[in-house]
Order: C-alpha cells, then structure tokens, then sequence
C-alpha cells in the first residue's frame, strides 16, 4: 500500500520500525523507553530525529551530524551490552 511508499532515500520508513508481516502475523513493535524492561520477542525501535539512513553511514552530513550519529552508535551499543 502507500504507506510503503516513503523513504529516507535509502530505506522505506515503514519498514524501520520492525517486521509487519510473518507467519503469525506482524511481530510486537514498540517504541524504545530506557526506563523498561526490554522484552525478548519484542522489537523495541528508536526515532532518531532529524537523521537519515545516509548522515548514519557516513554520507553528506555535517560536523555536528557526525557526532550525533557517532553518539547514536555509542549509546546503541551499550544498550546492547545490558541484554544477557
């Protein structure tokens, strides 16, 4: 459908906020809190505003982008560090 149809010029935004379809369905998507409990199972996504798929791989972007994104990365990794 047309939700499909916009992009950040890289990816299709619909898409980037977790699985839609599958064999049972659309798998739990929510927006990620750091004050809970993250859920295995769960697909737990994160805004990040004012970015693109292009500024987070290192294109056309700015000084200031460049570290937003490199701070992105930084703190995504140690939300990974916590799961067991």
């Amino acid at each position: 459908d047309s939700s499909w149809y916009e992009n950040d010029g890289v990816v299709n935004t619909v898409s980037m906020y977790g699985p839609s379809t599958g064999i049972n369905g659309p798998d739990p998507t929510v927006e990620y809190d750091k004050n809970e409990l993250l859920m295995p199972g769960q697909w737990h996504w994160i805004k990040i505003n004012n970015m693109d798929h292009w500024s987070m791989i290192g294109h056309f972007k700015s000084k200031g982008k460049s570290t937003r994104s490199r701070n992105h990365i930084i703190d995504h990794v140690k939300i990974l560090k916590t799961l067991p």
